[in-house]
Parts: C-alpha cells; structure tokens; sequence
C-alpha cells in the first residue's frame, strides 16, 4: 500500500520542527473525515530539487507534494504533476487531500484542478 501513496517531498531542511508540524498537519482528518494519504520522504539528496529532479525519482506517482520554504513558512504545500514536471500549483495543507484524493482514484485529472487554482497560484477549495 505505502508504493501507491502520494509522495510528500522535503527539500528544505532548515527548520525540523516545521516539517514535523506539516506531517502532523497533513496526517489529521478533516472535519468530513478526509486526509491526504501520503509517503513522507526526507532525504538530504531533495535538498533544493527543483520539480523535474523530483518528479523522476518517483516515476509512478500522479501527483507530487514538495515541502519547500514556502510550504514550511505559509502551509502552502507545491503540488506537481507526475507527469509534467510544468504543472504545478499550491495547495494549503488543509486542502491537500483534495489533490490527493481526486488524482488518486481518477476523480479528477490533474488538469482539471490546475482550472481551480485562483490568480495567486493556490487551489480554491472546491
């Protein structure tokens, strides 16, 4: 089961405590009962990989989450397509399990999200 979960990329390592409270974020349900399911990945070799680096070690994957500075900071996670390193935008944390969620079980094209993503690159909550 854990190969077919999202990965959830680390590639600012600056600040461990933030990354811990993002995970732990991440991880709680919503108040519907919704969570984002992923695979929490920190290794040094992330460190400031851009979005094509990141979406080849996960070949597989439909969607990758990158916790970079922003997302440590303002709980603004960057989503990027599996397939088109390109195709990104920002989610906030409480909102990942949208991402997860449709793109996982074929609900919703990645595609179809990036229309949902407001002037200021961050997905409104459908």
């Amino acid at each position: 089961m854990e190969e077919e979960l999202s990965p959830f990329v680390q590639t600012d390592f600056s600040d461990v405590p933030k990354w811990e409270a993002l995970l732990s974020e991440v991880a709680n349900e919503n108040e519907m009962g919704f969570r984002a399911y992923i695979k929490a990945v920190s290794e040094s070799r992330f460190s400031g990989a851009n979005p094509k680096e990141i979406i080849a070690a996960f070949p597989d994957a439909l969607v990758v989450f990158v916790a970079d500075r922003r997302a440590l900071e303002k709980h603004e996670v960057l989503c990027v397509d599996g397939e088109d390193a390109t195709a990104m935008f920002r989610a906030k944390v409480g909102d990942l399990w949208i991402v997860e969620n449709h793109v996982s079980i074929g609900n919703l094209f990645f595609e179809e999200l990036l229309e949902q993503v407001g002037e200021d690159g961050i997905l409104v909550a459908l």
